[in-house]
């Protein structure tokens, strides 16, 4: 293999496929980048066998091949160059029997030699046969950035570790994430999996983020487990899923909904924000509405107190309600339009939190008023 890149351009990409190598495992291939030359194209693949991140860049491929070497060194290695260096990679037998690979620039050379063969390197499944879905620029990555927050760590609860992949009623694609405590939903157009499956969680921080390039969704049994593969750009995610069914999300949300009040999200986050500054672990902030007021109370473990008063689109009947603040911001972060409406049947109910539109709702559980 020989190939000529831009330094910056190639440790940029070996930052991105790096992030799916195990960093803990005791296998060392694990720690190895798979260098794949071929077409005018570099390919750099890291795995820890439960998922892959591949990326591609377009290189002059003066011979094609493959080599496998520690991924965190040849990081190191390339951005010791100016980011526009011309770099020269290159593989041939050395010492010890083994492949090394070579990187020239000017009067610097560095070897590194490839520990493990590269047909040693772990394959993970082809899913290029099964059931694909495509989604426009961004509406993907929005679709992620709106439920991930809402994915629980709790280990012991594997089914809620990541985001549900579902077919909405009419057709379209929704995903969902829960945590017990919060559920977020959207939706989109793009006609869902007729199987549905579990992203883990641990894929779905993988998964590229670029919102101006359109992304697909592969999925596909293989064996008796579930793999998608996520291809956005440049970028290419293969991982398998989480075995098992996703709770029955659709029970908690409001078959009728009451509109409790409607607010500005910048002015309720800037709220919330300075309220977390006195809640202390409780994070436990009231929220008291009379008529077009909606009023913020906090209190703190040191008899700390914040209240500040901030105005609604409408008024409303007087009511009160309590939330734990660090489950809100996550969603007025998220916001698209210039409105939150907020809908609760009875003051214990959960309190369903969306932006007007029919793409997007949150379900929020209510703390104890006492």
């Amino acid at each position: 293999m020989k190939i000529i890149g831009i330094a910056g351009v190639l440790a940029q990409a070996l930052q991105t496929a790096k992030r799916g190598s195990a960093c803990s495992s005791t296998l060392p291939i694990l720690h190895d980048v798979l260098l794949q030359a071929s077409d005018d194209s570099l390919q750099m693949t890291c795995t820890d066998l439960r998922a892959s991140v591949s990326v591609r860049e377009a290189v002059t491929v003066l011979a094609p091949g493959a080599v496998a070497v520690r991924a965190t060194m040849l990081l190191k290695l390339l951005r010791s160059f100016p980011r526009r260096a011309s770099v020269t990679l290159s593989v041939g037998r050395g010492s010890y029997e083994r492949d090394w690979l070579t990187i020239t620039h000017g009067p610097v050379r560095f070897a590194l030699p490839s520990q493990e063969d590269a047909d040693e390197f772990p394959a993970l499944p082809d899913i290029s046969q099964g059931e694909e879905m495509c989604f426009p620029p961004g509406v993907l990555a929005a679709l992620v950035s709106r439920t991930s927050y809402a994915m629980s760590d709790d280990e012991s609860r594997c089914m809620l570790c990541g985001i549900s992949v579902e077919r909405s009623v009419s057709g379209g694609t929704v995903m969902v994430a829960n945590d017990s405590h919060r559920l977020a939903a959207a939706r989109c157009a793009v006609p869902g999996p007729e199987t549905p499956f579990i992203i883990p969680a641990t894929t779905v921080r993988l998964l590229p983020a670029k919102k101006d390039c359109p992304a697909t969704l592969q999925s596909a049994d293989i064996h008796g487990t579930r793999w998608i593969a996520v291809a956005c750009g440049n970028v290419t995610v293969v991982s398998r899923t989480v075995e098992g069914t996703y709770p029955a999300w659709r029970r908690v949300m409001p078959a009728e909904k009451s509109i409790r009040w409607t607010v500005n999200p910048q002015l309720w986050l800037a709220a919330l924000r300075r309220a977390l500054l006195v809640t202390g672990d409780s994070r436990k902030v009231v929220h008291k509405v009379d008529g077009s007021a909606l009023t913020l109370t906090a209190e703190g473990g040191e008899y700390e107190q914040y209240s500040e008063t901030i105005p609604l689109k409408h008024a409303y009947e007087p009511h009160e309600v309590a939330f734990n603040a660090e489950y809100l911001i996550p969603i007025l972060t998220r916001t698209l339009h210039g409105t939150v409406l907020l809908y609760q049947n009875q003051p214990t109910t959960t309190v369903q939190i969306d932006d007007g539109s029919e793409h997007w709702a949150n379900i929020v559980m209510p703390m104890s008023l006492v």
